[in-house]
């Protein structure tokens, strides 16, 4: 097995905001076969090749902070080029995609490249048009706590995402290797977390997919919201159906399992209370693995007490978690205005 430190760039920004914070290890590297994939632009064309990419589809998972995520089979090479990006490290696996540093080319500019599984174009090809509808839709949002979109290439080779690189490393790893945040960079996160979706909002975006896998704490301190890719409920029920389900379900809402098509952004609260207890106690609110044990959830069903598993949490802080986490749309703080109000008094 081989690795490769990270780049050993400065880390003082995010280890003061986040302490304990190190670079990670690039990924072990496996040897597949090449095929040749012509670019679309002329400069690079006939002088690159593309790993076949044979990626397997795993189950959705729920993030567990003592499991690491496992690695697909079929994966790209580090240093294999898909049309102008050279690959430089995965990044990490999704039900939908691998995600992966790569470097324009021509521009040398890192990006994060989302290349969609294969098997997605061939069995699902209007769910790829759904993703990557959403994809050009999200690229008119820009924020300082929301990953900007900056191109999509649909084809019938590969269809990929380029996004925003960020320089850090997911919520959900931090805690896996470090252990939880303090109550005071818990409250920082949800105030940075709770920015970016305000202003999705604004644009008429509801995530609906908050969990501390897509939330991304920088090297500098920042912090920054990625997948927004399923945001627009109306697109997502004309290529899935009416009442398809969106989320992940050891932080969904409860009524996204049994009202999904009037789902709106206290959905996103509820998920982003749902991270906030993970993130102070790096647990699970619930231990919840299926979208049917999400529908059997009722008013009685509440996460242990946050004060009971991260004892010196404020009290301040467990009210408003729990709060977040309201089995009842209308018992959850009533809009952002509100929550980022309760937040800077806690703060």
């Amino acid at each position: 097995m081989k690795t490769d430190v990270a780049s050993a760039r400065s880390t003082r920004g995010l280890e003061s905001a986040f302490p304990g914070w190190e670079p990670s290890l690039l990924p072990w590297r496996r040897e597949l076969p090449h095929r040749v994939f012509q670019p679309a632009d002329p400069r690079v064309r006939g002088m690159v090749t593309v790993v076949e990419y044979r990626a397997e589809v795993a189950a959705a998972r729920h993030d567990r902070p003592e499991a690491a995520p496992r690695r697909p089979s079929g994966t790209l090479e580090v240093g294999s080029i898909v049309d102008k990006y050279r690959i430089e490290q995965v990044l990490g696996h999704g039900a939908f995609a691998t995600v992966y540093r790569a470097t324009h080319l021509i521009l040398q500019k890192q990006v994060a490249l989302k290349l969609l599984h294969r098997h997605l174009l061939l069995k699902d090809p209007r769910f790829v048009d759904l993703l990557c509808e959403e994809s050009r839709h999200t690229a008119q949002l820009d924020h300082p706590n929301v990953v900007r979109v900056f191109d999509v290439t649909r084809a019938s080779e590969a269809t990929y995402i380029v996004l925003e690189w960020v320089d850090g490393e997911s919520l959900s790893k931090h805690v896996r290797r470090r252990g939880a945040l303090s109550s005071a960079a818990t409250v920082r996160v949800a105030q940075e977390v709770c920015a970016g979706l305000e202003a999705a909002l604004a644009r008429g975006l509801v995530h609906r997919d908050i969990k501390p896998s897509n939330v991304l704490l920088q090297r500098d301190g920042g912090v920054k919201i990625i997948d927004l890719g399923l945001a627009r409920h109306d697109l997502t029920r004309s290529a899935l159906g009416r009442d398809a389900v969106v989320g992940t379900p050891g932080y969904m809402a409860p009524e996204q399992a049994t009202a999904a098509q009037s789902v709106d952004f206290r959905a996103d609260i509820y998920s982003l209370g749902g991270t906030l207890y993970f993130a102070r106690s790096g647990r699970l609110p619930m231990r919840i693995k299926t979208v049917e044990e999400v529908r059997r959830l009722g008013p009685s069903d509440q996460p242990r007490p946050l004060q009971e598993v991260a004892p010196d949490t404020p009290e301040a802080l467990v009210r408003l978690v729990h709060a977040m986490m309201a089995f009842s749309p209308k018992d959850r703080p009533a809009n952002y205005a509100e929550l980022r109000r309760l937040l800077a008094a806690i703060a």
